[in-house]
């Protein structure tokens, strides 16, 4: 991650206001912050990766798809 978007409480809010905007800078700082980290728990979940990856993927397809069509 560029070094002006680590994970601290300012990027975390200043990213969540552009995300709710629906700027895709927002959607992308919450997906490279925390895909590792769902994909982990849905993998200890359903004892399957591939599977846990595309959890985690739809996951934040669904995030983006709500938070673009509710800034329009």
């Amino acid at each position: 991650m560029h070094a002006s978007t680590y994970r601290t409480k300012k990027n975390t809010e200043r990213f969540f206001q552009s995300f709710k905007a629906g700027d895709e800078a927002g959607l992308n700082y919450f997906y490279h912050a925390y895909y590792d980290y769902y994909a982990w728990r849905a993998e200890r979940f359903v004892k399957d990766d591939v599977v846990a990856n595309a959890m985690a993927q739809e996951a934040f397809l669904g995030c983006g798809l709500c938070g673009i069509s509710s800034a329009m």
